[in-house]
């Protein structure tokens, strides 16, 4: 049994029939980056470089001002660019109220694009999707003082 055991452990491996192991690795390093390509830059893929912000007052019909440009009346869903954040009125009749939507870094897409090595942290770093919008939604209640931002935790 001892003579077995020192014999198999002295004999030289004997490759594989039928697999090249050099190519072998290379095919598997080449699946490896391809992958990681397309894997690449999570927010970009996912989720793009807006995001749709719900408007909605009480009464309806409020007009809605974003950077003092109009967008129309509630209730809307308007999509925004997430790179910038924005100054947002509404507006019934004299009485208006405001808001800022403040764009910040998406930490779950960071932790995503880290766990992907630096192609996809610099993709969402240098097209700026891996920001999000907060709040996602705007409600105003004219009949009352006071207007709410919600964050529905996307």
């Amino acid at each position: 049994m001892t003579r077995f055991f020192v014999s198999a452990l002295t004999q030289q491996r004997q490759p594989l029939k039928g697999i090249n192991l050099p190519y072998a690795r290379r095919a598997s390093f080449v699946v490896l980056i391809i992958m990681s390509l397309l894997l690449s830059s999570c927010a970009t893929i996912f989720k793009g470089g807006e995001q749709n912000i719900a408007f909605n007052s009480n009464p309806q019909g409020a007009e809605i001002l974003i950077d003092g440009e109009p967008f129309g009346t509630t209730p809307q869903i308007i999509r925004l660019e997430v790179q910038r954040s924005y100054e947002v009125t509404l507006r019934q009749g004299s009485e208006e109220r405001t808001i800022t939507i403040r764009n910040r870094v998406g930490t779950q897409w960071v932790v995503l694009d880290v766990l992907g090595l630096l192609i996809p942290l610099l993709v969402d770093a240098s097209t700026g999707d891996w920001y999000e919008l907060s709040p996602d939604e705007v409600v105003v209640d004219f009949t009352e003082e006071g207007m709410t931002g919600h964050d529905s935790g996307e």
